[in-house]
């Protein structure tokens, strides 16, 4: 939709009855969460589209929906993209290393996705975005974000599984970009 004359996109978060508003009253829900990582995501250096607007309706003390507004940008999916005999290997070798630095970046500040699959992530202007957020969190503890991060690599990597070459070119740029698979069964 445009709003005051800029693109935006509208991602409506449903509550899902009563017992989900109530718990939603009391705790962050994913909209609220989408918002906090977005700017987290920027803060780190970390491309995804810029959160503009969090909308939260209320019945009472209950939240009903929240609606999250983020600009607009002109992507393709990284799925699309890598599955697209139209795009170069010289491309594909170019996208692929700007993935791997984007998770560079969420390893260094112990962040994980969550739901790493690749249409969450978005090629825009030869830049990789990260969307979907609600279930993105920063860790504390490396015990934590080990778990957390191993488990991100291998739903990433399961991307690939159809094409051998796409699974090596992912794990070539990973290693280089000193993202460590040991123990992944990667190598």
């Amino acid at each position: 939709i445009a709003v005051n004359g800029h693109d935006v996109v509208v991602k409506r978060y449903n509550v899902k009855g009563f017992w989900h508003g109530l718990k939603l009253s009391l705790f962050t829900g994913r909209g609220e969460r989408s918002w906090v990582n977005g700017y987290r995501l920027l803060f780190c250096g970390i491309p995804t589209p810029r959160p503009v607007a969090l909308l939260k309706m209320r019945a009472g003390l209950f939240s009903t929906t929240v609606y999250l507004l983020s600009e607009l940008v002109q992507f393709v999916s990284a799925k699309k993209l890598f599955r697209d005999p139209g795009v170069s290997d010289g491309e594909k070798e170019a996208m692929a290393e700007q993935i791997a630095q984007t998770l560079h970046k969420l390893q260094q500040q112990q962040i994980s996705h969550g739901d790493l699959k690749a249409n969450n992530i978005l090629i825009s202007d030869g830049e990789a975005m990260l969307i979907d957020l609600d279930a993105m969190r920063q860790h504390a503890d490396s015990a934590g974000f080990k778990k957390a991060w191993t488990m991100d690599l291998q739903r990433f990597m399961r991307n690939w599984d159809y094409d051998k070459e796409l699974h090596q070119l992912f794990i070539r740029h990973l290693i280089s970009n000193r993202i460590d698979l040991a123990g992944l069964g990667f190598e």
